[in-house]
């Protein structure tokens, strides 16, 4: 695994949103949730990403939360100098607790694998298994997130269930505008 520019800063930005773990260990984690998706070799770089504060609000609104601080760990994800996807990981608040959130999308911005890290609660353990996690799969910024949209709910984790599902529909904005502004810049 090759890693590139940016390891400082993902590092600072990934012990800011998650005070007690250690960074080092969720990068790995995020890699491997990521090589569970591509397969290896793969080339992951990092960014801690800033939006504008119009973006921010915006994806604030739009997804019903807020971030977790100013910096969001970003990857672009490439195989010999093929773009395969993009992730990003945010903490949210639940019971006084942040569990982080992992959401690994295509090229195109589509959820392909959402992973939580963090999560020590009693209660709402249901929405944190791949079980219920791969029905955000081919979700993107666009889509219904709600549980008309197709989304089960869980007896016993409304709340946890509440807090990824915004937290997926944050993320996926995020991504589509990473994309919108590449193609802008492209032309």
């Amino acid at each position: 695994m090759k890693h590139s520019r940016g390891m400082t800063i993902l590092g600072l930005c990934l012990v800011l949103t998650a005070q007690a773990a250690s960074a080092n260990d969720l990068e790995r984690k995020a890699e491997k949730s990521m090589a569970k998706v591509w397969g290896e070799p793969f080339v992951m770089t990092s960014s801690s990403m800033v939006l504008p504060d119009s973006v921010k609000t915006t994806i604030e609104q739009q997804s019903g939360q807020a971030f977790s601080g100013p910096f969001l760990p970003f990857w672009t994800v490439t195989r010999q100098d093929s773009l395969l996807g993009y992730a990003a990981m945010d903490a949210i608040t639940l019971r006084g607790q942040q569990p982080l959130v992992l959401t690994v999308f295509d090229a195109r911005a589509a959820v392909l694998r959402v992973q939580v890290f963090k999560f020590h609660g009693m209660y709402g353990r249901g929405a944190t298994t791949q079980r219920w996690l791969k029905h955000f799969h081919g979700k993107s910024a666009e889509s219904d997130y709600s549980y008309a949209g197709g989304l089960p709910a869980i007896s016993g984790a409304t709340e946890s269930a509440h807090g990824i599902r915004k937290a997926v529909k944050r993320l996926a904005l995020v991504s589509q505008w990473v994309i919108n502004k590449a193609t802008i810049a492209d032309r």
